[in-house]
């Protein structure tokens, strides 16, 4: 079991999804997915909530779009935000990334390989 969990105790979370539903929209994104995604999937398909001292949504998977062919943010996909400042994403790479993404000028930061990373490293403002 990986920490995330703890830390999204107290969110709204939406119902997990199965495998077979996660890899066939995952098959459709143009970069690898950290692993720990997948597990978050298997636990929770989208979750909002105060984690830490900052609030924050991650997009159910059905609300993710792989990026298209003038994406901003090419070889990223957008999870989620914060609100107001700033956009949490994956990146590819080896291994994949979760990365930080300024809304007002698309500077981005990266945060880690899992999802303890995007949880406790992001800004909060």
């Amino acid at each position: 079991m990986s920490d995330f969990r703890a830390l999204l105790r107290g969110t709204e979370i939406e119902p997990p999804l199965d495998d077979s539903t996660i890899d066939d929209v995952l098959s459709k994104f143009p970069i690898n997915v950290p692993s720990e995604y997948r597990d978050f999937m298997r636990h929770a398909n989208g979750a909002m909530g105060d984690v830490g001292s900052g609030w924050i949504l991650l997009h159910s998977l059905e609300g993710i779009s792989a990026p298209g062919e003038d994406d901003p943010l090419p070889g990223r996909v957008v999870i989620g935000y914060d609100g107001g400042s700033f956009y949490y994403a994956m990146r590819d790479g080896d291994p994949p990334q979760f990365v930080e993404i300024s809304i007002e000028d698309f500077e981005e930061r990266d945060l880690g390989p899992t999802m303890v990373d995007l949880l406790c490293n992001r800004t909060v403002i």
